[in-house]
């Protein structure tokens, strides 16, 4: 989880234009997702957890959501990420992850074939 962190706090010190360093963003979190499925669904189950295991879960979530925020609203001051309102184009590409997320633990046998591109993804966001 440490790692993730860093790596989307990377994301926004990584030069570039931010339709690039969003693309960056999306491509390692699927590269990664399969690894990651365990933690993943660890931070769905609704067992009794640490609390401090749920404090790890809830910073990383806003620290994603927060970069992924960040991106689309310079992004779409420079022109490469279609207007609307960042929120919901945030919260959007979040439930598309998480949604991909939960179809691979439920399909392991496809996942490798069947998971999307980043591309796939981040078409949601073009003009």
């Amino acid at each position: 989880m440490q790692f993730s962190i860093n790596m989307l706090q990377r994301t926004l010190e990584k030069p570039g234009p931010p339709m690039e360093r969003l693309s960056f963003l999306i491509s390692k979190i699927l590269e990664n997702r399969q690894g990651f499925l365990e933690v993943f669904r660890l931070s769905t189950q609704n067992k009794k957890r640490p609390e401090v295991l749920d404090q790890l879960f809830i910073k990383q979530q806003e620290i994603f959501q927060n970069v992924l925020r960040q991106l689309i609203v310079e992004g779409q001051a420079a022109g490469e990420i279609v207007e609307g309102d960042p929120e919901q184009l945030m919260i959007a590409i979040t439930a598309s992850l998480d949604g991909l997320s939960k179809f691979a633990l439920g399909n392991p046998e496809k996942f490798e074939k069947l998971f999307p591109d980043a591309s796939i993804i981040l078409r949601m966001l073009k003009p």
